[in-house]
């Protein structure tokens, strides 16, 4: 690929991609959208310069590089460097943009849509990016083993499982169950690997191992901005250095990425990324907790940024799996908690005595609001206004006595006995690690003292909290999670519905056993499938409304988005939707001293 382009013809493909419309809300979805010179990816950004180095940390290493099956955040960030879907969300812009595909044409009936890739790129080992590449990926989504992907809920709908097929090296076909008008959203959901290392990996019955943490870098080529130089646990870091075949360029026809190296180190705690920061280790910090933003906000050449109530949520939610032991008939957890936790009742009073004001006022020192959704209030559109009950301890055990259960208060602590005269009691899962999350869990323990509910809050490394988390048959009780998703509504359906991986509150649920979860499956689709934007703003909300009625998901508070860098960084583009500063990494630079 040329080094340079020349400058009528960045103007050229400018002018074409301003008059380029993109999915935000979905109100305008022209028939035909592709962009005149696929070559190359022109970015609207501020022009930089060459960066040696780029700093930053995180809380755990991850746990796969593979963006395919990569579940929890960290894995997601740095997989995300290395490979790059068809479209990627723009959380700024609050669009939905051509990225490895440079646009594609619609059908009549809106269901058969041609996906036109971007030609004469390569990924940074020099293969050829081809259609080949995207079909054995989805492939991979749909087929994959021993684990399912969490991409997979994305290419499955109630009325079938879209189709694709390879047109040409450079055009793919995609047939959907339906018509729908954002196809954008999906598409933004599927990455590209080599399909090569992937038809191999299934040849020798491996597709486990590829892009696993211990394969060497030449085993993990990159169509994303960076490769991986370096990965070693022990060294608490992993060392990405800039794949030298990206296909985006500036506004001035450079290619990107800007950064030479970017090392992405490893803390225990949240407090230890917010020191590294503040004492110059990192150049750029995510979700600063709270009680550091002031100390920060005084540093100088420090910037600091607060966007709002953001994406992110603090979540509760029992386990609700209904999987048992296949020899013995025994659920993992005890059964009598097994049915505790699938009354109704009972999880509402839980989310009501939650003081949620509390955890605002105390844990973020009124830097996030109470949340009765995941979508943040800023989703103007989006949002609706969820008006949860803040609970009296009276008044919670009253609904918990017209089940049947009794409160002794005695000459002790109180204590509250379920329909079988167990005393209720069980553990709170958390993130070791995740300062904010810990506090919220320890509130949430003493509300439910008063509730004559003995909790327990357990922090748990994250390689124990995640394989619980997403296992088959979980062990955990209930959990309390600092949840970066969705960073748009449109991927809600990747927590919520029943077939994915990452419907948290019960994994792998192969159909959805609730009246509940049924039309949470049935709104999630209509979200993508049918109607005109009014009829899928409609469906979010009324997700929303289900969530709060059936509490399988308690949302408790959205705090904001504090999100740091030092004064020399520049092209940090932040809004309330975004989970990370790094969405846009190839465009990160740093100013000389």
């Amino acid at each position: 690929m040329n080094k340079k382009i020349s400058l009528l013809a960045v103007l050229i493909i400018a002018l074409v991609s301003l008059l380029v419309v993109s999915c935000g809300y979905v109100e305008d979805m022209p028939l035909i959208k592709t962009e005149e010179k696929p070559e190359f990816r022109i970015l609207d950004c501020e022009v930089g310069v060459a960066t040696p180095l780029l700093k930053m940390a995180v809380l755990h290493p991850p746990l796969t590089f593979n963006p395919v099956m990569a579940l929890d955040d960290v894995s997601r960030l740095i997989s995300a460097q290395l490979t790059a879907t068809l479209y990627r969300f723009d959380p700024v812009k609050n669009t939905f943009d051509p990225w490895l595909a440079s646009g594609y044409d619609r059908g009549s009936e809106s269901k058969i849509f041609t996906i036109h890739l971007r030609r004469n790129i390569v990924f940074s080992d020099g293969r050829p990016f081809t259609a080949d590449d995207v079909v054995e990926t989805l492939n991979l989504i749909l087929q994959s083993a021993p684990e399912p992907s969490p991409l997979r809920v994305f290419l499955q709908f109630a009325g079938g499982t879209i189709g694709y097929s390879k047109i040409d090296d450079n055009t793919l076909q995609f047939t959907l169950p339906d018509s729908t008008a954002a196809i954008e959203p999906i598409l933004a959901r599927i990455p590209a690997l080599p399909h090569e290392l992937i038809q191999e990996a299934r040849s020798q019955n491996r597709l486990s191992s590829l892009y696993e943490l211990r394969s060497p870098p030449e085993e993990l080529p990159s169509i994303g901005p960076f490769m991986i130089q370096r990965f070693a646990p022990d060294e608490n870091r992993v060392l990405l250095q800039r794949n030298p075949n990206f296909w985006a360029v500036d506004p001035a026809g450079q290619n990107l990425p800007y950064a030479r190296e970017v090392v992405i180190s490893f803390a225990n705690t949240s407090t230890e990324i917010s020191m590294k920061f503040r004492t110059g280790e990192t150049d750029l910090i995510d979700f600063i907790p709270p009680e550091d933003s002031e100390r920060l906000a005084n540093v100088r050449g420090i910037n600091i940024q607060d966007v709002g109530p953001s994406c992110s949520t603090v979540v509760a939610w029992f386990n609700l799996s209904r999987r048992t032991d296949p020899q013995t008939d025994q659920p993992n957890i005890e059964r009598w908690q097994f049915n505790l936790f699938a009354e109704p009742v009972f999880r509402q009073a839980v989310a009501g005595v939650i003081d949620r004001g509390a955890l605002v006022s105390e844990v973020y020192m009124n830097q996030a609001v109470a949340a009765g959704s995941i979508i943040s209030p800023q989703e103007s559109l989006w949002y609706f206004e969820t008006p949860f009950t803040q609970l009296s301890t009276g008044a919670a055990l009253q609904q918990l006595r017209e089940i049947n259960f009794t409160y002794n208060r005695g000459g002790g602590s109180p204590a509250t006995y379920g329909r079988n005269n167990d005393q209720v009691s069980f553990s709170i899962a958390v993130l070791s690690g995740d300062t904010a999350a810990e506090k919220v869990a320890n509130r949430v323990e003493t509300d439910l003292a008063n509730l004559g509910i003995r909790a327990t809050v357990l922090s748990l490394p994250y390689e124990f909290f995640y394989k619980d988390l997403f296992s088959a048959r979980p062990n955990y009780q209930m959990v309390v999670m600092t949840l970066l998703d969705p960073l748009h509504p449109f991927f809600m359906k990747e927590i919520m519905h029943s077939s994915s991986i990452r419907h948290y509150w019960y994994t792998q649920q192969d159909v959805a056993e609730t009246d509940a979860e049924r039309e949470i499956n049935t709104v999630l689709d209509r979200i993508f499938l049918h109607g005109e934007p009014g009829a899928k703003f409609e469906a979010a909300r009324r997700i929303q409304q289900l969530m709060d009625q059936s509490n399988f998901m308690i949302t408790l508070v959205k705090p904001h988005g504090l999100f740091g860098a030092k004064g020399k960084i520049r092209n940090i583009r932040l809004s309330h939707r975004c989970a990370t500063m790094c969405w846009n990494l190839e465009e990160i630079f740093a100013l000389e001293e």
